[in-house]
């Protein structure tokens, strides 16, 4: 398994065992965002946890930004509870800053 799906399982677990489990599913989103890489895992209470937030070499319509945004405007994401960096490379690292000014921490 490698380290990128190790950390997916074990934020999820990590989600599961934080609060009472209710009727929905844990959810992970894999957006697709350029080159870069980000995981969104939501648990079944609404926790959500952002693992790597994509590059920020260039600017895109096809960040992370309007990914997240979108899952606001649809209520399943209302913070981040936990962030999560996988590694620093730019790829991984590089719009972090742009997330956490986005929706509160």
């Amino acid at each position: 398994m490698s380290r990128h799906l190790a950390s997916i399982a074990f934020a999820a677990l990590l989600l599961i065992s934080a609060g009472q489990i209710s009727g929905q599913y844990l959810r992970v989103y894999y957006p697709d965002i350029e080159q870069g890489s980000s995981t969104l895992v939501v648990s079944p209470t609404g926790q959500a946890l952002l693992i790597d937030a994509g590059t920020g070499i260039k600017s895109t319509e096809d960040g992370i930004e309007d990914f997240i945004n979108d899952l606001i405007d649809a209520g399943i994401v209302t913070s981040l509870d936990y962030t999560l960096a996988t590694h620093y490379d730019e790829d991984h690292i590089g719009r972090m800053e742009n997330v956490f000014q986005l929706v509160p921490l």
